[in-house]
């Protein structure tokens, strides 16, 4: 997981990446904190009970995305007219 987190938080801190202020979405990402080691940090719970499990599932899925770019559209991209 330390890959996908040191991606995520680049991309945050760079602007790449922002959200609508969503309170339930910054409750998780404010009740998260880094705990760093040798290979650089994971996202674990604080001293609080709080959830942080949309934390966990954005730094999954910008993983996914940046290992698919390149890769053929996906299927919510608009690709213009289907030939039948």
């Amino acid at each position: 997981m330390t890959p996908a987190y040191v991606s995520l938080y680049q991309a945050i801190m760079s602007g790449k990446i922002s959200h609508d202020g969503d309170g339930a979405f910054a409750t998780h990402i404010l009740n998260a904190v880094p705990r760093f080691s040798d290979r650089g940090f994971i996202l674990e719970k604080g001293k609080s009970r709080g959830k942080i499990d949309a934390a966990v599932a954005l730094a999954l899925a910008y993983d996914q995305v940046l290992r698919h770019e390149g890769d053929e559209p996906s299927v919510y991209e608009d690709r213009g007219p289907i030939a039948v």
